[in-house]
């Protein structure tokens, strides 16, 4: 398992790859914190962005229920207020990303 920090220092080209646009309602869990209603915005095999009802510390373990592959585990590498960016401790795999995206545009969870 990655810490924070060894994902901190990942080189830029890994961590900015392209992300998918996508608007997927979920539940967001934590240790710090109890159930958080959050909205996925943008997505990669390797991370995405957040927008959450409640403030999430960076550097803070997260779950998120993501369709096709159930709870993903991460952390906040990020945090302005409401909105966090997420690593995931595992990357997505390359044969199951597109159906993760085709069902995010399918369907929320709430």
């Amino acid at each position: 398992m990655e810490s924070a920090v060894s994902i901190q220092r990942m080189p830029l080209d890994v961590r900015r790859r392209a992300r998918d646009d996508v608007e997927y309602h979920t539940r967001l869990t934590g240790i710090a914190f109890a159930l958080v209603h959050a909205q996925i915005t943008d997505m990669s095999p390797l991370g995405c962005m957040v927008r959450c009802s409640n403030e999430v510390a960076m550097g803070e373990r997260i779950t998120l229920d993501l369709p096709i592959v159930g709870d993903v585990r991460g952390v906040a590498v990020w945090s302005l207020g409401t909105r966090i960016g997420v690593a995931f401790d595992r990357e997505i795999p390359a044969d199951l990303y597109p159906r993760v995206i085709a069902a995010m545009s399918r369907r929320s969870i709430m």
